[in-house]
């Protein structure tokens, strides 16, 4: 069956299910404001979408754009002012305030020598899945083997790496489309360094830079269970409210909160779940998710069928906010997990 519902058949009104986990320190924050708004409203405002767009998915990002606009309106609220000082220390710090208090502020202003001065990376630093951060919205794979990956591990748009010194140096497959833009800019080299936050800083140390999507300097934040960004999306699990999504699970790349697997999700409905640890992101679970109606979910993985519901909620970041998604399975889940209810935060849309 159609993954598209008709949009007489999306719910109406309040959400029919709300689960909240322990109760977390909101005080009046923009995400418990915006989580509020998101159960009592999520599903009638994606009926009114689906009316104008015609599509599911498209519905589904227009919505999900607002809300998280919506957030990033209240937080210059909240903790803007005629002098936009940043919200002091709090008794009892959340995961938000933990990661604002970590990272380096303002790092694509930093004067060059300050920008560079941390250590060089070695391969094993590189491996993992890299965000870069706001203002921008992207996300990078590398892995110690030398291959990269921009988007995920599925993702086409992909080339090796090299490192001498302080100097990393992007190739590009030869399929690659930035080709095309600038048959000169690459070989790309990037000056790099570790910085104490234990973020990536790259500046472009070539002639003719395309297809970057931060200009000529980029930061990255790795996220893997023991880093900033990690402990953020594990730790803010506990205090989320979750809501009934009544819809398909968007697609694009998913960090898994509680594991911090990769999950990738095609506009087919299939999904592929990579392994960080491993060389090479290899698959360790794949399979095809269905929704045959309205707030249910099919997913085949295997020889295995497994049903639930679709679950969200939104986790707020520093300056920005993350859809996070899991999924209540009525019985066993797959093999690998999916349907366990592990909590995947949606890093990137395709």
């Amino acid at each position: 069956m159609d993954r598209f519902v008709a949009a007489e058949a999306l719910p109406v009104g309040p959400v029919t299910a709300v689960r909240a986990g322990a109760p977390g320190r909101t005080g009046g924050a923009p995400g418990a404001e915006v989580g509020l708004l998101f159960q009592r409203h999520y599903p009638s405002l994606l009926r009114v979408a689906y009316a104008f767009l015609g599509t599911r998915e498209g519905a589904e990002d227009a919505v999900q754009e607002a809300f998280v606009s919506l957030f990033r309106h209240l937080a210059v609220q909240t903790f803007g002012g005629e002098d936009d000082a940043a919200p002091g220390p709090a008794d009892n710090p959340g995961p938000q305030e933990t990661l604002q208090a970590t990272l380096e502020e303002d790092a694509y202003t930093l004067p060059a020598a300050e920008f560079l001065a941390g250590a060089a990376p070695t391969p094993a630093d590189l491996a993992g899945l890299w965000l870069l951060r706001e203002p921008y919205r992207f996300t990078m794979v590398m892995d110690a083997e030398g291959r990269w990956m921009s988007g995920g591990p599925s993702s086409p748009f992909a080339g090796r790496w090299t490192l001498a010194g302080d100097t990393l140096t992007r190739h590009l497959a030869d399929d690659h489309p930035c080709r095309d833009e600038s048959p000169g800019a690459y070989p790309a080299p990037w000056r790099a360094a570790l910085a104490e936050d234990g973020s990536l800083h790259l500046e472009f140390a070539g002639t003719v830079n395309v297809c970057s999507p931060a200009d000529d300097r980029e930061v990255w934040d790795r996220a893997a269970p023991t880093t900033a960004m990690g402990e953020l999306f594990r730790d803010s699990v506990p205090s989320l409210t979750w809501a009934t999504a009544g819809s398909s699970l968007p697609t694009g790349l998913y960090y898994g909160a509680d594991t911090g697997r990769m999950m990738d999700v095609m506009r087919s409905g299939r999904y592929r779940i990579h392994d960080p640890a491993a060389t090479g992101f290899p698959v360790s679970d794949q399979g095809q998710m269905r929704y045959p109606e309205p707030e249910a979910l099919r997913i085949t993985c295997g020889a295995a069928t497994v049903t639930g519901t679709l679950e969200a909620a939104i986790l707020p970041a520093v300056e920005d906010a993350f859809w996070v998604y899991r999924i209540s399975a009525s019985g066993p889940a797959c093999a690998a997990g999916l349907g366990g209810e592990e909590t995947w935060v949606h890093v990137l849309p395709w």
